[in-house]
């Protein structure tokens, strides 16, 4: 997984687009999930078709992602600020630092052990509101240790309908 964009109905309703990267056959798969409370539902790689999968078997869980985030944000070990960046028309301000990845799972299910993983946030200047999360590294047994996630937010605030698929 390279890239998770969409739209997120707090507290658990959640659209997004999830790219990633096949090894074998080495190719680029583009896939939508959507998932409303315990139910989701995820397009097949081959065809798009949309099937109704259990949510647990989902690589992240955006149910509750405020708290979630919130919590993720109070784990980081000596954060810093790494400056102002404009992110899609909005002024943010750039924070990072390392966290244990015991502390992301709530956003990652089936994180093992406790390795050092970098976080980078987003946070729009104007609202406070989180825009974009970076998390670099290994949080899963099953990741390589330069496992890229990146978590974008769009239309903060503003009302979003979320219906199942099918």
């Amino acid at each position: 997984m390279t890239k998770i964009s969409g739209e997120v109905s707090i507290p658990d309703r959640s659209r997004v687009t999830v790219e990633a990267q096949i090894e074998f056959p080495k190719s680029y798969v583009e896939i939508d999930i959507v998932r409303i409370q315990e139910t989701a539902y995820m397009t097949s790689i081959f065809g798009g078709d949309w099937n109704q999968i259990p949510a647990e078997s989902l690589p992240f869980n955006l149910s509750g992602l405020g708290l979630t985030m919130a919590e993720i944000v109070d784990a980081i070990q000596k954060p810093k600020i790494l400056g102002d960046e404009r992110l899609n028309g909005i002024d943010t301000l750039r924070i990072g630092g390392m966290i244990n990845s015991k502390d992301l799972v709530k956003l990652v299910p089936g994180v093992e052990g406790n390795f050092r993983v970098e976080l980078k946030l987003w946070i729009n200047r104007e609202d406070g509101l989180l825009q974009r999360a970076l998390i670099v590294g290994q949080v899963v047994t099953t990741d390589d240790p330069d496992t890229v996630r990146d978590l974008i937010l769009n239309n903060m605030n503003q009302p979003v309908v979320i219906d199942a698929p099918i």
